[in-house]
């Protein structure tokens, strides 16, 4: 077997499919906790503008005037003592600045944690900006009557990843107008009269002393006060106490398998079914929570799932889980002259029943949503097909060599890069359980072993990667596609094996090769497969990329796996 051996991180920035600007849009929340970690590892952070000599020195912002000190303490990143609040909503507007593209952009739905010391009077606030994930505390005083006050700054980033570290301070920041290449844009720099910021905790809600009009900015700088591009300015947390839906008695659960399509591509999953008389609850529905459940309603030949169905917390998203059904609708845009998309929560969603085969079939779209204020998608589920579902042994579909293709490792990327489109089905259409799904890797003649000194993020030694695995850093699914980093040299040829689990025995397809040795660096995105989504990808209206798109208008584009590309308006709301 044959080991990797470990090329320089810092090389891994320049060209992961998760990049920084997926951090930067960290807002909506869509990236797992795990996962955020690792982005910020590789997103090498850079300040959306400089700011006079402060920024060119490198020196910190001297704010010595208002808080009579130029030092921060040390980064809170343990739960400090204390009763801990760990059952609030957290929502707000951030604003951010991604590669000149400002935006104001809603979040909704993350799990928020406050813990107060023993004195009464201490206060510290998790992971304390919605525009950026981090674990880290910062702290607050309780003064008059419901005020907490927030000295700034105060650091709450800090990561480190293969000799490189990533830091990050919280300032209070005011706007500023700044010309640049003939246009004026908004950037923030700390406010020099006061670097104190004010919440409010009253009855079951803390809130954000600001206003829309002042604009003050809860941001994330350098700590020399240089702004990386995304802060809040509206914060709010509630006391949330719902229940997640459950069965009465989930040891009646059976297995049902789902077929639907998400971004034009049909997949398959395992999933659990209690029928508790005219009530039936799917279980799984989000990937993250494997006993949250969702509850339909069956009423002759027809099942209606309501929305806002809470499924409980997701502690891979760091967010509140529902399911929600999802209203599609064209509608007129003034601005560009168009008919768009418009993507909407709605109401409920209603499946066809057929009671002698037991199967639930919508042509309409529901996911398992971040939050219920606004459209948030962890899982999309477009035209799902539910049915009974049997374990059986079967043996998995070899990848189609016209899926795969392959970057040779490269000193100027460091890295090499290995793209291929899986399949969960069998040759049948028989659905395999995702969660007994493996592939090998193989380099030549030898199966690539997977080590946790080269892969930081996995978690045990293996030469079998789980089907469903995905850690956005050197494992990435997305779209029917599954990329793998590689840091190898001197082989000839690369290959894929599936192998299933199920049914009490194991199965494994024939290895598919192709070339190693192509040096075009185009080569991995030169995949074609007939019939097939290769690739779906959001773009702004600015045409910057976005991972997932938050609320606003965005560029739909499909790139087909015959070549084709095909491109649409879509509006999230």
């Amino acid at each position: 077997m044959r080991h990797l051996y470990t090329a320089f991180a810092a090389a891994l920035i320049a060209s992961s499919a998760a990049t920084a600007q997926t951090a930067a849009t960290r807002n909506v929340r869509l990236t797992p906790t795990k996962q955020a970690i690792a982005l910020a590892k590789k997103s090498n952070f850079h300040p959306a503008v400089k700011l006079g000599n402060t920024a060119a020195s490198g020196k910190r912002f001297n704010i010595a005037s208002t808080t009579g000190t130029t030092t921060t303490a040390p980064i809170i990143d343990a739960q400090p003592e204390g009763k801990l609040h760990a059952n609030l909503y957290f929502s707000g507007e951030s604003f951010v600045d991604m590669m000149g593209y400002e935006a104001q952009l809603p979040f909704d739905g993350i799990w928020g944690k406050i813990v107060e010391a023993p004195d009464n009077k201490t206060i510290y606030i998790n992971n304390p900006i919605g525009a950026y994930y981090s674990d880290a505390w910062i702290k607050g005083e309780r003064t008059t009557g419901d005020t907490i006050e927030v000295k700034l700054p105060q650091q709450f980033v800090h990561e480190e990843y293969d000799g490189m570290s990533t830091d990050a301070w919280l300032y209070k920041l005011v706007p500023v107008k700044v010309e640049q290449d003939g246009e004026t844009y908004t950037t923030f720099k700390p406010d020099s009269t006061s670097q104190t910021v004010k919440y409010v905790w009253r009855n079951d809600s803390i809130v954000l002393v600001n206003t829309t009009q002042d604009s003050k900015l809860l941001g994330m700088c350098t700590e020399a006060g240089e702004w990386y591009g995304y802060g809040d300015y509206i914060q709010q947390y509630t006391v949330f106490d719902q229940q997640p839906v459950a069965p009465k008695d989930e040891t009646k659960a059976t297995q049902m398998s789902i077929t639907y399509y998400d971004s034009g591509q049909m997949y398959g999953r395992v999933k659990k079914a209690v029928r508790e008389g005219n009530d039936i609850y799917i279980a799984g529905l989000n990937e993250n929570i494997p006993s949250g459940w969702a509850k339909g309603t069956i009423s002759g030949n027809k099942a209606t799932f309501s929305g806002h169905q809470y499924m409980g917390l997701d502690t891979v998203t760091a967010s509140y889980a529902f399911f929600e059904p999802v209203s599609h609708n064209m509608v007129w845009d003034s601005e560009i002259g168009d008919s768009i998309e418009s993507l909407t929560l709605a109401d409920a969603i209603t499946f066809d029943y057929d009671a002698d085969k037991g199967t639930l079939s919508t042509d309409s779209t529901f996911v398992a949503n971040q939050g219920y204020k606004m459209f948030n998608q962890v899982f999309t589920y477009d035209g799902a097909t539910i049915e009974p579902w049997t374990e059986k042994a079967a043996t998995p579909l070899a990848v189609d060599a016209s899926t795969m293709s392959y970057m040779p490792f490269s000193e100027e990327y460091g890295y090499g890069l290995l793209a291929f489109a899986p399949s969960e089905f069998d040759a049948d259409g028989y659905i395999l359980d995702a969660n007994k799904l493996y592939y090998s890797i193989y380099l030549d003649d030898d199966v690539l072993t997977i080590d946790p000194d080269d892969y930081t993020l996995f978690p045990y030694e293996t030469t079998e990667i789980p089907f469903t695995y995905s850690d956005m850093l050197d494992f990435v699914n997305y779209a029917g596609m599954w990329q793998v980093y590689t840091f190898v040299t001197g082989i000839d040829r690369i290959g894929v094996q599936m192998i299933y689990k199920g049914g009490g025995e194991v199965r494994k397809s024939a290895i598919t090769y192709i070339s190693a040795t192509d040096e075009d660096p185009s080569a991995v995105s030169n995949v074609a497969q007939t019939g097939k989504v290769a690739g779906v990808t959001y773009t702004d209206l600015s045409g910057r990329r976005v991972s997932r798109p938050g609320k606003g208008l965005f560029i739909q584009t499909t790139r087909l796996a015959d070549g084709s590309i095909t491109t649409s308006k879509r509006l999230f709301k």
